[in-house]
């Protein structure tokens, strides 16, 4: 989505633009969330749009999003939002947004929450606490403080959550004991990762794209790659590539083992 309100939609083969969606009203800041043949987007303002992409048209818009530069991600039916200032807000897409759960975490967050159960999501603050909550009861289920700064979103595998604090650092995180599993610090001496396997696990700081993989030992490092500029959406992984998109317009595809 463009700042302006337009939604651009590319071949990933070519990177052509064969169609575009305008005339939603403010500017759009988190990237969108697709489910089947249904785009939602969030805009500055809180307002939900969701558009049909066979058709090309909106659905229904829904204005019940906590406004603040919210970061949607999809459970269960329910689309779940969380403003930088922790209010999250559960809609349901069945019946055209309406807001089904409300309830607030403590802390700011530039990150999305992470879905880790049926009804369970995995919040990250800025300053380092991590918390499950079951979302339905608005219940915290577990913390974590990791005294570290989060800003990159997380990754989960399997029943371990990684955070990035820095782009040479890597923490795991049992999502069901809410204990700390692993700390590995990148140093000149380290090791790298194999450049080949499918099993990376990605993290954005600033502009720099880092990616790591299973070594002997556990994760580590295996390649970074310095966009023009703030990376503001993905890394998206399509196959074998991946596609980032920076503060200047760039669209950049890369692959994934180099």
């Amino acid at each position: 989505p463009a700042l302006d309100g337009t939604l651009f939609a590319f071949d990933v083969r070519d990177g052509q633009d064969p169609w575009k969606v305008g005339g939603i009203e403010a500017r759009l800041q988190a990237p969108p969330i697709v489910q089947d043949s249904t785009l939602h987007l969030v805009d500055q303002a809180g307002n939900v749009t969701a558009i049909d992409l066979v058709a090309r048209s909106v659905l229904w818009t829904s204005k019940a999003v906590p406004a603040g530069r919210a970061r949607p991600v999809y459970q269960g039916g329910h689309l779940v939002f969380l403003s930088v200032t922790g209010e999250v807000a559960g809609l349901d897409t069945a019946r055209r947004g309406a807001t089904v759960v409300r309830f607030s975490v403590p802390g700011s967050f530039s990150a999305p929450p992470i879905p880790v159960s049926a009804q369970d999501l995995i919040f990250c603050s800025e300053a380092g606490l991590v918390m499950r909550v079951n979302r339905v009861l608005g219940q915290v289920v577990w913390t974590l403080d990791l005294q570290k700064t989060l800003k990159a979103p997380g990754v989960l595998r399997g029943n371990q959550l990684f955070v990035s604090p820095q782009k040479d650092t890597l923490i795991g995180i049992d999502v069901e004991a809410g204990v700390r599993t692993y700390h590995w610090v990148h140093t000149p001496a380290a090791t790298r990762a194999p450049l080949s396997g499918s099993d990376r696990i990605y993290f954005v700081h600033g502009s720099e794209l880092t990616a790591f993989g299973p070594g002997t030992d556990g994760y580590r490092l295996a390649w970074t790659f310095l966009a023009e500029s703030p990376i503001l959406a993905g890394p998206v992984v399509q196959g074998d590539a991946l596609y980032l998109g920076d503060e200047k317009g760039n669209l950049y595809r890369l692959a994934g083992n180099e």
